[in-house]
């Protein structure tokens, strides 16, 4: 073998080998930050303890199948009675436990405009409660303090609003 080609040899071999390395590199990374975005696509923590849904028709498909009420806060990160609600209420420890029982829903409405025009939410946070089937059930405005706020959770039923079509936009 002439000397030239000794040297290119093992060259070319880790140049493939970094290759191999980076490709595998970069889908990893990939995956990981594919499986973040799915996770926060659907889910949402934010310190209150409570598991939120960010998905609204996939909440209604599962409140189909289960026959679970759908309890709705719409907020956006400025509003200063979301912060209230999330920090005086919804961390209350009966409020926490009431909310078991529902698929607790969160969206945020500078990231979904076209979800909150459909359910015309014009005061923050705007907190509805769904029937199994969509239908919304109630609607509170404002900020809601945790006596009021679990006699919500626990009476699923109660009704004083106008509903509209079952199926909100993606």
């Amino acid at each position: 073998m002439e000397p030239s080609r000794k040297r290119t040899k093992p060259i070319l071999l880790v140049a493939a080998a970094l290759i191999l390395l980076i490709a595998s590199l970069a889908s990893r990374q990939y995956t990981h930050s594919a499986a973040n975005h799915l996770k926060t696509k659907t889910t949402v923590s934010d310190g209150t303890g409570i598991h939120w849904l960010t998905d609204l028709p996939l909440a209604l498909a599962q409140a189909k199948e289960t026959g679970r009420h759908i309890f709705v806060d719409f907020y956006a990160d400025w509003c200063a009675p979301c912060k209230q609600l999330d920090a005086e209420t919804l961390t209350n420890p009966r409020v926490l436990a009431a909310s078991t029982n529902w698929l607790m829903v969160k969206i945020d409405v500078d990231r979904n405009p076209a979800l909150a025009q459909y359910y015309n939410v014009q005061i923050l946070p705007a907190l509805l409660v769904l029937s199994p089937e969509g239908k919304e059930l109630r609607r509170d405005l404002g900020f809601i303090p945790p006596a009021p706020m679990l006699s919500i959770l626990q009476t699923p039923a109660a009704t004083n609003s106008t509903s509209p079509p079952n199926t909100p936009p993606k």
